[in-house]
């Protein structure tokens, strides 16, 4: 009996290290996660930049529900914002200041992430992939922006926030089902906010290079390039060099200055043009990627 005992404790413990030692392997660092999976990339990118955390346990939570809290926290650490703890809330179901959530609650509602039309800001409810979309955009700054694409987004199943929607597809932050379909009211999973805010993450570092080079790289889309304004108001790539060459301009020389303007407003005319003709080769790889989606899960 002893011996028996022996060689189920062996057996035991060995099954207990190679459980251990393939759960370590999972490149996303979550037990949960397998590396097949779709968003196991973004969901290890996440954790390498902390925009997003897991649920403890070692596990991340695949496939269960983002809520609103937990998206809001994300964005948080996503744009860097330092957090904020009033002593009374914004939202009548906000008031705990020991709830885990308050502070990112507060900071996102300081930074205008939240629809400014309710009391309330369900915390814990899940977000769906219209709230997603809206929150986001809102979040980079670019609320303004999306108001003039509100006519323009592709979807026919999208009734409510068309502009947040439509500037969330054009920026790639998210895709439709089809080319037709974005499913606004369905709930969206920790993996699908995960490739989200990765792809914001990117686009704010994208941004950043664009910005310390005196061209954009080939091919490169920035947001700005649709209206040649940046959410907060001035152009991003004509904001620095351009200002001081027209103020220049104009101590030397005012016609030369209104010159460089005209010529400021055919560039911005065609960077829209090279914007619209990339949005159109997207809508086309998304049309010859439906296939695909029968397998991986849209965003």
């Amino acid at each position: 009996m002893k011996q028996i005992a022996t060689r189920l404790t062996a057996l035991l413990l060995a099954l207990v290290m190679t459980t251990t030692l393939a759960l370590a392997a999972n490149k996303s660092g979550y037990s949960d996660v397998p590396d097949k999976n779709w968003a196991s990339q973004s969901i290890a990118q996440c954790k390498q930049y902390n925009l997003l955390q897991g649920i403890g346990g070692g596990k991340f939570g695949l496939g269960q529900k983002m809520t609103r809290a937990a998206y809001a926290a994300a964005l948080c650490r996503l744009m860097g914002w330092q957090m904020l703890t009033p002593e009374k809330g914004n939202y009548t179901d906000n008031q705990d200041a020991k709830k885990w959530y308050y502070s990112a609650i507060e900071t996102a509602s300081a930074h205008d992430v939240f629809s400014g039309h309710s009391t309330t800001c369900r915390p814990n409810d899940p977000i769906t992939r219209e709230e997603m979309a809206a929150m986001t955009v809102r979040a980079l700054g670019y609320s303004t922006l999306s108001g003039t694409v509100q006519d323009e987004c592709p979807f026919t199943d999208v009734s409510t926030n068309p502009g947040y929607i439509t500037l969330a597809w054009r920026m790639g932050l998210v895709v439709g089902m089809n080319l037709t379909t974005f499913a606004p009211k369905s709930d969206t999973t920790r993996e699908q906010a995960a490739a989200v805010l990765l792809r914001a993450y990117n686009g704010l570092k994208a941004k950043v290079s664009v910005t310390s080079v005196s061209a954009a790289p080939s091919g490169a889309v920035p947001v700005e390039s649709l209206t040649g304004a940046r959410g907060g108001g001035a152009g991003l790539r004509r904001g620095g060099q351009g200002r001081q060459g027209r103020q220049r301009g104009h101590q030397r020389r005012p016609r030369g200055a209104e010159r460089e303007k005209r010529q400021g407003g055919r560039a911005a005319r065609t960077d829209a043009g090279r914007a619209e003709r990339v949005f159109e080769r997207q809508r086309r790889a998304e049309s010859a990627l439906g296939p695909l989606r029968q397998l991986v899960p849209s965003l």
